[in-house]
């Protein structure tokens, strides 16, 4: 059995989320969740840091673009682990609308996502620039629109204090990045 994940985070680069769970991963398909606003208000449950949140707005023009992944009951279990389930994140089910390219078509498939706690939001977190970073080189990656790309490049980051973390990170990161520039746009 598996299980359709949808991805708009730091998990969305394929390489990072197969780094997480120890194998390759491809997604089955990009998508659009919309009727809400990516926003990076999520309190972390490691270090207090501002993290990633598919916001429920309800406008129609608000929209959190990300890619499905199908993974496996066990994968889920893991990645619920790594993602702090129950410690800030919930679990939900959200209809996503697929994105094909050349196709035009709007399909509507459900999928889980992680969602903040509403105890675990707060506008005023700080946002370390190798998580944005993760969030940037998969939006790169999978070719997110151009003004989806700059508003995630437009939120505004700290240094993280811990400086052996930030290192580590912000080298994984620009691995990440060096393979996420060159791709094509899927969403105009």
């Amino acid at each position: 059995m598996t299980i359709k994940y949808f991805a708009y985070g730091s998990n969305l680069h394929s390489e990072r989320l197969g780094e997480r769970l120890g194998r390759r991963l491809s997604p089955e398909y990009g998508g659009e969740l919309r009727g809400y606003s990516l926003r990076f208000h999520k309190r972390s449950f490691k270090d207090g840091s501002g993290k990633c949140d598919a916001y429920k707005t309800g406008d129609p023009s608000d929209v959190v673009h990300g890619v499905i992944y199908n993974l496996s009951v066990d994968e889920k279990s893991e990645l619920d682990l790594c993602e702090g389930l129950g410690l800030g994140y919930d679990e939900g089910k959200v209809v996503v609308t697929r994105i094909e390219a050349g196709e035009g078509m709007d399909v509507e498939e459900t999928a889980v996502v992680y969602i903040a706690s509403e105890t675990h939001i707060d506008p005023k977190l700080n946002v370390y620039g190798w998580y944005r970073g993760y969030v940037l080189a998969g939006a790169l990656y999978h070719g997110f629109p151009r003004a989806y790309i700059e508003m995630i490049k437009g939120i505004t980051t700290v240094n993280d204090p811990d400086l052996f973390r930030s290192e580590v990170e912000m080298k994984l990161v620009e691995e990440l990045s060096k393979r996420s520039e060159s791709n094509e746009m899927l969403w105009g």
